[in-house]
């Protein structure tokens, strides 16, 4: 080895070891330390902004794209122009709001499920502003307490003012035109605003209406049928183009009929007698030509279809049931004082033949028939849940009266089963025959 001038070998220099320091421990002080502030840095960083967000929601924010402002801010949109003599231009997504012109009121539903408002406000004439005198921020309290917002309306040259309630049913408009009450077959046209069915959310048909119900007619708030143009499925029931419009004015508390028609379906759907499940229905608000008319209950309508009745098969309505003179040897044998056929159209004497046989053995307490005679005429499992379902729901306006019979044409006869209908008078609710009570046992105070 060649040894540099001056210098000497020196032994080679180790690298002096290297310290590793352990890692703190995940869930030692020092980590814990840690998470504790990050977590409170967090809660301060969430709160400042909730808070910021409340903030604005009383300034620039907006609800259904229109924006909120003071009423100085709107008294100085106003200045200058004049009051609208006409209804102003205002469309909840797209369509023409649902309007209560008696009131000035516009109503938007809104799908109860949901923790904000949804959809949009707008106008394609002028511009809309709400007044900042109401809470947006929670959508669950201003639906259960019908609260009132007041929406403004602003163009070039005009101004306009009305109120708005936000609501958790569907909203049905109805247009009769010049015709102002529905007597007879009026045209018309239907709009139906519906929050929870988004392939639905808005129907438009042209249709015709009359008064439905005997009783509907000395009604301060009437029943209607409604034809539509086409079959639609409205508020999720089946799709049909004849439907019925439930004012429940003799109803206490608007919901005897669609709970007694959810639990016969519960029970009927039990058994194994096919389409025997009856009606449906749901709720809405009604606008009739520019009226609020208040809440009712859309209904199916109970027909051959609903029921799977074929050709030769007969469906009868029963009103009320009076037993004919036993002489009786008319077309209808008498039966036409109780019973109307709604099914076939073209009805003869032969018609009226099987309600006769059921009605000789079931409509008389002692018709001698036996009982084998008896079973062969009825749908067991139905007759049985009907009787039941009398009894649980207290109908006993649906005994001797308010149901359907289909009779279906077997290779042995006749066999009947029975749907209810007309479910006011029922868990407790008797009809009572005052009008200042509404015909229900139950007094204003």
């Amino acid at each position: 080895m060649q040894i540099p001038f001056g210098g000497e070998v020196s032994p080679r220099r180790r690298s002096a070891p290297v310290k590793i320091r352990p890692a703190p421990e995940e869930n030692g002080p020092f980590a814990m330390k840690k998470k504790l502030v990050t977590l409170f840095v967090s809660i301060l960083l969430l709160a400042a902004v909730m808070s910021y967000r409340g903030i604005l929601a009383y300034s620039d924010l907006s609800c259904l794209s229109v924006k909120i402002l003071d009423p100085e801010r709107i008294q100085e949109q106003i200045t200058g122009k004049t009051l609208c003599e006409t209804l102003p231009d205002i469309r909840y997504n797209g369509q023409a709001v649902a309007w209560d012109a008696q009131t000035s009121t516009c109503y938007v539903s809104q799908n109860l499920g949901n923790r904000t408002w949804s959809g949009t406000l707008s106008s394609e004439t002028g511009k809309l502003y709400w007044e900042k005198t109401g809470s947006f921020r929670d959508l669950s309290s201003a639906l259960a307490e019908g609260r009132e917002y007041t929406l403004w309306y602003v163009d070039d040259t005009r101004w306009a003012c009305c109120t708005v309630i936000f609501t958790g049913l569907p909203v049905m408009t109805l247009d009769t035109g010049e015709y102002d009450e529905v007597r007879g077959e009026i045209p018309g046209t239907m709009t139906l605003f519906d929050p929870y069915h988004e392939s639905n959310a808005y129907t438009r048909s042209e249709c015709s209406c009359h008064y439905h119900g005997a009783s509907s007619e000395v009604y301060y708030k009437k029943s209607y049928k409604m034809e539509l143009t086409e079959k639609e499925s409205l508020l999720g029931l089946r799709a049909d183009d004849d439907w019925i419009l439930n004012g429940l004015y003799d109803d206490a508390g608007l919901v005897h009929n669609k709970f007694s028609y959810d639990v016969w379906q519960k029970i009927a759907q039990t058994n194994d007698v096919p389409d025997d499940e009856g009606t449906s229905g749901e709720f809405f608000e009604l606008i009739l030509n520019g009226e609020y008319r208040g809440v009712y209950l859309l209904t199916e309508r109970i027909d051959r279809k609903m029921l799977g009745l074929e050709e030769g098969d007969i469906l009868y309505k029963e009103h009320h049931w009076i037993p004919p003179e036993e002489e009786d040897d008319s077309v209808s044998f008498g039966l036409r004082d109780s019973f109307e056929i709604k099914y076939p159209d073209m009805i003869t004497r032969n018609e009226w033949i099987p309600l006769k046989e059921y009605m000789d053995i079931f409509g008389y307490e002692a018709s001698g028939a036996s009982y084998e005679d008896a079973l062969a005429m009825l749908r067991t499992e139905n007759s049985v849940d009907f009787s039941l379902f009398c009894m649980l729901t207290c109908a006993n306006d649906n005994l001797g009266r308010n149901a359907y019979y289909a009779a279906e044409r077997t290779e042995t006869g006749w066999v009947f089963k029975k749907v209810p209908w007309d479910l006011n008078a029922s868990w407790g609710n008797k009809w009572r025959d005052d009008w200042r009570s509404n015909f229900t046992p139950y007094q204003s105070k």
